[in-house]
């Protein structure tokens, strides 16, 4: 701050006048006067005039502490003793008598205060003046996550912090300050903390701690200080909306994945399932954890098959709970810091297994008629045939495959005629498998082999023909880890000639929901015997829902949004290593034709326990019929029209 003084000794009557007269320009920061020799009174004829000033549209604060001037009486008015007036540009006011916490706050940017007295010893003060603006003004920013965050301040006088605090749309914001220490005043003046939201704005001033909600998605909390420092310890989360979810699950319908709860703070939430007479609730959970802990407290889980509810907190990964009726409820909770996370899935059974695809009885399915004569719909072109006799063959567990059978089927050797992957004819020169066949043999020169069935004899069948690989294309986004995009097309060095025991699969650009049912695998991959058969093996394995199954994979086939994959299992016979890249049809009973669902890609000890995992081929439709357009535009692929 500037300050020019003026000082004038004035001898009058052998006494000594005093007057002092200071401009100053204030700012921020505490400007104090007082009255000479103070706290004793202020020597006979002491005259002082201290000229303030601010910014332009900026006011001043004017406080005394302590203020005793001559009180005035009838003989003796304001004036005739020592006295102080002030002046902000209003009007002069005279103060006499005693003054303890005087406060004011000027209209405009300057003030003039003024004290005198007379020839004898007289009045005193002591007092501040300043800037009526903040030493120190700030503003963070908390965007509020999944964790809890912790603020704090602890501020010197004259501060204005704010945090504003955001979340996302449709959450709220829980504030808890445990600890919150301003100078206290009754109502709240200007030390004090405040928080506002779009609703309300609540003060709190002294030693306090507050534990508010948000109205909103938003809320700003303020520490102002002015007298005194003052501090706060806070810590705030995101304030997740209650909810109860009914679900009604009927037998046969897709598994209810989306109990989740992650460990973020003040999670409450429920899930209640049902399902008709006649079946029960399955609920598996396959991650429960929680850290060690003696009592719960607010972090647990709690669930209700329909004899009472059971509070939990300890980790229980793998969990089975059935419902005892029809009715099951799971509930989380979480508090401050979110301890604890859960993920189960749910589906209506009606056996002894929580997984419905495992209740369902076997039945023999295969016909001789199937893939034979058309059906009442035709396709663009013959495919998906099969070769049968007229004998009755009924199939359900792996079984040898009659000679030419199924004219699409390739099997893919090296050079030195060792068979690991099988593939599909889609066209005259090109062929279906999996990526992963591929990988890892860029330099090596691969065969095709249709019209195969014994891979141990050259002319088993009589249609056997190795052609020479020319060109392989694989699907952008191929992961060797996750089998993600588990698909490739390669084109033949020789055109193939179609006849009775050589042609190609059909196609549809169409998911089909096949949960539940079966669809038909078919190669010369390991047995139950741990050996590579080596005759052509046939099964029909069992469609499983998705989300069974990727459960069972730990959530990793949806990581990467659609799945495009088709899972399935048989509790006798699997796909497993040499059937890589092989077709798994469905016979569709509108062509009596098979259509290709998908391609072998990977399992888990070959699938007996856990289901194994296709790569869905309707998925890649659009991108299969791009590589026939870029190699062979001729060539077309058969569909049902």
């Amino acid at each position: 701050m500037l300050i020019i003084p003026f000082l004038v000794l004035v001898l009058l009557s052998a006494l000594c006048s005093t007057e002092l007269i200071q401009n100053v320009k204030l700012t921020a920061e505490e400007y104090k006067l007082e009255t000479p020799d103070y706290p004793e009174e202020a020597p006979g004829n002491t005259h002082l005039r201290w000229n303030f000033s601010v910014e332009p549209n900026t006011k001043i604060r004017f406080k005394c502490y302590d203020m005793a001037t001559t009180r005035p009486t009838q003989w003796s008015p304001c004036g005739s003793g020592s006295m102080v007036k002030v002046d902000d540009g209003t009007g002069e006011q005279m103060l006499c008598g005693s003054y303890h916490g005087y406060s004011l706050l000027t209209h405009g940017s300057t003030l003039t205060i003024t004290f005198k007295n007379h020839e004898n010893p007289s009045g005193r003060f002591t007092c501040t003046a300043r800037a009526n603006i903040r030493a120190k003004t700030e503003v963070h920013e908390i965007r509020l996550e999944d964790k809890t965050i912790d603020f704090s301040g602890d501020e010197q006088k004259f501060s204005d912090i704010t945090w504003m605090i955001k979340t996302e749309p449709g959450t709220r914001i829980k504030v808890n300050c445990d600890s919150m220490s301003t100078y206290p005043t009754t109502p709240c003046s200007t030390d004090k903390v405040v928080f506002e939201d779009a609703n309300s704005v609540h003060e709190f001033c002294g030693s306090r701690s507050a534990n508010l909600n948000s109205a909103t998605d938003w809320f700003k909390v303020r520490l102002l200080t002015e007298e005194y420092p003052g501090y706060l310890r806070c810590a705030v989360s995101k304030l997740w909306p209650i909810k109860n979810e009914y679900i009604h699950l009927e037998l046969g319908e897709p598994a209810y994945v989306d109990v989740i709860k992650k460990p973020y703070p003040y999670f409450n939430k429920s899930w209640t399932f049902t399902t008709s007479p006649g079946s029960r609730i399955a609920l598996t959970c396959t991650d429960i954890r929680y850290g060690p802990r003696e009592t719960c407290g607010e972090d647990f889980y709690a669930i209700d098959d329909g004899g009472g509810e059971q509070i939990a907190c300890h980790t229980d990964s793998g969990k089975v709970v059935f419902s005892r009726e029809q009715r099951i409820t799971i509930r989380v909770e979480s508090g401050q810091y979110g301890s604890g996370q859960v993920r189960c899935l749910a589906q209506a059974v009606n056996g002894a297994e929580p997984d419905h695809y495992r209740n369902i009885v076997s039945t023999e399915i295969d016909s001789s008629e199937h893939g034979k004569e058309n059906g009442p719909r035709i396709t663009s072109c013959r495919c998906g045939w099969a070769n049968k006799d007229n004998r009755v063959a009924r199939i359900l567990h792996g079984v040898q495959a009659r000679k030419n059978e199924f004219p699409w089927l390739v099997a893919i050797r090296d050079s030195t005629r060792f068979y690991f992957c099988g593939g599909s004819i889609i066209t005259h020169w090109h062929v279906l498998t999996a990526t992963h066949c591929l990988y890892g043999r860029e330099n090596e020169v691969l065969f095709a082999v249709v019209g195969e069935h014994d891979i141990t004899s050259d002319n088993e069948s009589g249609n056997e023909k190795a052609i020479k690989i020319a060109k392989r294309i694989l699907a952008g986004g191929y992961s060797n880890q996750t089998y993600t995009n588990d698909i490739a097309v390669v084109t033949l060095q020789e055109k193939l000639e179609f006849n009775r025991y050589i042609g190609p699969i059909c196609l549809t650009p169409n998911r089909q929901n096949l949960d539940n049912k079966y669809i038909l695998a078919m190669g010369w991959g390991t047995t139950h015997d741990v050996y590579q058969s080596p005759i052509l093996q046939k099964a029909y394995v069992r469609v499983v829902d998705i989300n069974i199954c990727d459960a069972k994979y730990q959530w990793e086939l949806k990581k990467n949004g659609d799945y495009h994959k088709v899972c399935y299992h048989s509790k006798t016979r699997d796909t497993c290593s040499g059937d890589s890249g092989g077709p798994i049809v469905w016979l569709d009973p509108e062509t009596n034709c098979y259509t290709q669902i998908s391609l072998v890609s990977f399992s888990h000890a070959c699938g007996y326990v856990t289901p194994s995992v296709s790569t869905e081929v309707s998925y890649f439709y659009n991108w299969i019929q791009s590589v026939i357009r870029d190699t062979y535009p001729e060539e077309v692929t058969c569909t049902k029209i």
